[in-house]
């Protein structure tokens, strides 16, 4: 009869049992509706193994003979075990918690002196809990144990549980006892130009992590006020066409959607699109997913917040549809490693695939440096242009949001507009509708909410969703007591249009989110100006959270980076608890080791020799991450600099010395490890030069390693801030100490031709404006090396500098600066601007058309160098705008053919929203990874 409790559709299963009956009972049901997806540990990633339609979930609360071996995880046998061996699988707990405050229960085999079922209903049956009925099936119940039940809100039903299940197979008819959900049909398929059925893999990919976007795709009901409030979930917006056109819309259609496939920068391409918080990102996102889709009839796929891009589904789709698949991610750098590996995967299996992201500018500056180099193009979203103002002004008054502008005439309502350009949008639109500052009209809102329960659930998902996380309805169950059901029958009315509803599918469950990101920051401070109400609540929200979940895990690694902490907490002791609660929530975390050694690194008085302790367990866990080496390099130059003895400096100084040099070579995709190592050296220098027993040999090789590291770096990332503030200070140093120039002659004297020794007495010359002598010193050290590409590179660059009519000599020495496929990039660039300058024009396009494919960050392939001089002073040209998008022009100098790229970047919003084509322009020309690139002459 067991097995027959596979013929009903359940919300999920819950036993203490660990034999696997119940798994045995559904595989031996031929006709079984659902398939159980055993639930062991915290750590499993529930929503990741519930992704298939039919799948359900059985949480094993004392384990599993499966991992009877798994001493972290053991069985619990007895009563004592119940409280000692919840370790690593409390959340499993919780998570029944949350069902049952979401569905109704039927315990069975269970007598009320059960210690672990009392343990649990002690919590279910607390007064503010608020969830459905209870039954429990047992025979012959006592009116005791009757009344006990009642008592807890349990309806007692008579029976075994086989004589339940053959009431259920008799009273409930086949067709009502559920369906196998198990998609078999999707609306992509009419895409398909084979007759091939979509794996069960595919369709689950398509109905959990992505929305397909086309013409009669399903959406919610549309609430025009909502929107305009910056509520952007959801596509019932977007399909009411309630959006204002941006410019930038049309820019990206024409150059990244409709692009011929023989003009695609490469098979499987990447773009982005970034803005500040509130600027529109997101909306515009999906007009251009829109568009694309529905107007431009293309195959478009929209991922869902927090779901995987997952590289066998999107691969088969690809082979599918026969055409370039276009995927549409807003926020990625959340889940940059993932990525990462997905899209090298994707263009050595040449997928004919484009991704477009949109991400906020300050999270992709500080988190998306490892797919910096991957991008193929980016584009900012900037303040509102006249056109687009007229057209938002239209939109409101269409739908009838104007507010205090309805009172206005059309030009008052444009300068109303025109007055917060320069402001973020979603705070234009509160503000200039309100007539009220952004953050009170918010804060109001909040104090607004009369119902003391209600005002707390929207402090809790405000909490969360300043992280840009859905918040799932169970969590806030858990916070707050008030599960989704009882929300809709108390809450939805207080809280309409301020927390807005979704289906979390992965989870069975549903979400809340404010309506945008800000708005949530703004309550969570202005609600919790007191560390002490912060504290508490992150404490709540640390113990409750699930990091099982996505959503979750994604919202504990906010709440403990340590950045943030140290903005919210001024007490160490309250963020030292923080972490406390942190471990429980999440054991064996390489991450929180992290971050926990990241704050005692940063905070005053922290503690060197404790942060080397957690960074060592974080490397324990995350041996290959390179976040993580890059924080022992940082951590050891700390140690070294707090050493006491010379012993153990230089102990500390070769840690840093080897972790650095690990983060640099051909894989490196940021500059920290060279930024690092060149902190080394010339800390290393600086010492020799205090010391003044330091022998003339120790202070040259000093100089020769700060020399090399910069080098090296300098070839990757030409511009990086911190490797220049470096290479100033080092010849600060250079010219202002007696020593080093002593030093590096006698050395040269020595062996004419060591590189980096006679680039440091070069460097040192110029300095001093004996450029000749500078110039000799280079030439000098070729003669005996003359393939040296340090050397080479050295006198190209002084050439180029200060001494403009050596072209010739100049192209020759960036010529012998690298070799075909190496690294070397800033030589290989700085060659293709001479072979520009000295009038081989195809041969430099040739060469600036590879340096595009170069893996470098974004931000170091358009960083505008090398400008064109003459008689000293950069050199003006005047020229007409060619061509006018949204975040670049083409400019066309008079008496040439070739248009010059000019981004917006360099001129401020209001002068690029009067340009017009045919505008006459002053501007000089420079350089970039591209090519040439003009930049607006004040």
């Amino acid at each position: 009869m067991q097995k027959s409790i596979a013929d009903f559709r359940w919300a999920g299963l819950v036993t203490t049992n660990y034999d696997q009956i119940i798994e045995k009972a559904y595989s031996e049901n031929g006709k079984r509706l659902q398939t159980p997806v055993p639930v062991l540990r915290n750590a499993d990633r529930i929503d990741y193994e519930l992704r298939a339609p039919d799948s359900i979930p059985l949480l094993k609360l004392h384990g599993c003979i499966s991992l009877a071996h798994d001493i972290a995880h053991p069985l619990i046998l007895t009563i004592d075990q119940y409280i000692t061996h919840r370790k690593g699988r409390e959340k499993l707990f919780s998570r029944f918690a949350e069902y049952a405050g979401e569905y109704s229960v039927v315990y069975v085999g269970y007598q009320i002196e059960d210690a672990d079922i009392r343990a649990i209903l002690l919590e279910l049956t607390a007064p503010e809990i608020s969830r459905p009925m209870h039954y429990v099936v047992t025979p012959h119940p006592s009116e005791r144990d009757t009344k006990i039940w009642i008592s807890k809100r349990i309806t007692t039903i008579s029976g075994t549980f086989d004589e339940f299940l053959a009431t259920l197979q008799e009273k409930i008819p086949p067709g009502l006892r559920g369906f196998q959900s198990s998609a078999k049909n999707h609306p992509i398929e009419a895409k398909f130009v084979s007759h091939a059925a979509p794996s069960e893999d595919l369709l689950t990919f398509l109905a959990n992590d992505t929305n397909y976007v086309y013409a009669k795709m399903q959406s919610e009901s549309p609430n025009a006020l909502a929107f305009f409030r910056g509520a952007a979930y959801g596509w019932s917006s977007t399909v009411a066409g309630f959006d204002a056109k941006r410019t930038l819309t049309d820019t990206v259609l024409s150059e990244v959607i409709l692009v011929d496939e023989l003009d695609r920068p490469q098979k499987t391409d990447f773009y982005l699109i970034k803005g500040y918080a509130g600027s529109g990102k997101t909306v515009t996102l999906k007009r251009i997913a829109y568009e694309a889709a529905v107007t431009f009839d293309k195959v478009v796929l929209f991922l869902r917040p927090d779901a995987r891009l997952l590289f066998n589904p999107i691969s088969e789709l690809c082979n599918l549809i026969g055409e370039r698949l276009f995927v549409f991610i807003d926020g990625v750098v959340r889940h940059a490693a993932e990525f990462e590996t997905f899209l090298r995967l994707a263009r050595k299996s040449k997928l004919a695939l484009t991704i477009i992201v949109a991400e906020r500018t300050n999270e992709w500056n500080v988190d998306g440096e490892s797919l910096s180099p991957l991008l193929d193009r980016d584009h900012q979203l900037r303040s509102l242009s006249l056109p687009e103002i007229d057209a938002l002004i239209a939109k409101l008054t269409q739908y009838r949001c104007l507010g205090v502008l309805a009172t206005k005439n059309l030009e008052e309502q444009r300068q109303a507009v025109l007055s917060y350009a320069d402001r973020q949008l979603l705070v234009a639109l509160y503000e200039v509708t309100s007539g009220k500052s952004f953050p009170d009209i918010v804060f109001d809102e909040y104090k607004g909410i009369v119902n003391d329960r209600a005002r707390r659930v929207y402090l809790v998902v405000c909490a969360l969703n300043r992280m840009n996380v859905p918040v799932r309805a169970g969590l806030v169950n858990r916070l707050t007591g008030v599960s989704f059901i009882h929300f809709k029958e108390h809450f939805f009315g207080p809280l309409e249009s301020i927390v807005m509803t979704e289906e979390y599918k992965p989870a069975l469950d549903m979400a809340y989110r404010a309506r945008h990101p800000w708005v949530a920051q703004i309550v969570f401070e202005r609600a919790l100006p007191n560390e002490g109400d912060r504290f508490d609540l992150y404490i709540s929200i640390l113990r409750d959270i699930d990091i099982g979940y996505t959503p979750d895990r994604s919202a504990f690694r906010e709440c403990i980076r340590a950045r943030n902490l140290r903005e919210l907490f001024s007490d160490p002791l309250m963020v030292g608890e923080i972490f406390r609660v942190a471990e429980q929530a999440s054991q064996d975390d390489g991450y929180l080791y992290q971050q926990q050694a990241i704050y005692e690194m940063k905070r005053s008085n922290g503690s060197l020799d404790r942060a080397h302790k957690l960074v060592s367990l974080a490397h324990k866990f995350l041996p290959r991450d390179r976040s993580i080496t890059h924080t022992m390099s940082e951590l050891e130059l700390a140690r070294a600099n707090a050493s006491r003895t010379e012993v153990e400096r230089d102990l500390h100084i070769a840690q840093a010395r080897q972790y650095a040099t690990r983060l640099t070579g051909t894989n490196a995709d940021s500059s920290h490890g060279y930024g690092t190592l060149v902190k080394v050296e010339l800390g290393r220098f600086m010492n020799a030069l205090k010391n003044p027993a330091t022998a003339d040999e120790e202070i040259t090789a000093a100089a020769k390693a700060v020399e090399q590291a910069l080098s090296e770096g300098f070839q990757k990332f030409r511009n990086d801030e911190h490797l220049l503030t470096a290479e100033a200070e080092f010849s600060k140093l250079l010219l202002d100490q007696d020593r080093a120039i002593r030093a590096l002659g006698k050395a040269i004297a020595k062996n004419a031709s060591s590189p980096f020794v006679a680039r440091s007495l070069s460097r040192l010359y110029e300095a001093k404006n004996n450029l000749d002598a500078a110039r000799k010193t280079l030439q000098d050290a070729l003669r005996v090396l003359p393939g040296d590409k340090w050397l080479n590179a050295a006198l190209a660059s002084l050439l180029d500098r200060k001494f403009p009519d050596e072209g010739n000599e100049a192209e020759a020495c960036w010529r012998r600066s690298f070799t075909e496929g190496d690294t070397n990039y800033t030589s290989q660039f700085r060659f293709a601007r001479r072979l520009y300058l000295n009038g081989k024009m195809d041969e430099a396009l040739v060469k600036f058309s590879q340096l595009k494919l170069a893996r470098v960050p974004r931000d170091v392939k358009v960083s505008i160098s090398g400008r064109i001089r003459e008689n000293g002073s950069v050199k003006k040209f005047e020229g007409v705008i060619a061509r006018l998008e949204a975040d670049y022009a083409w400019v066309t100098p008079y008496g040439q053919q070739r248009s010059i790229f000019l981004s917006c970047s360099g001129v401020d919003v209001d002068t690029w929203q009067n340009y017009r084509r045919g505008d006459k322009l002053t501007f000089s020309i420079g350089f970039n990874y591209m090519g040439l690139a003009a930049t607006i002459c004040n």
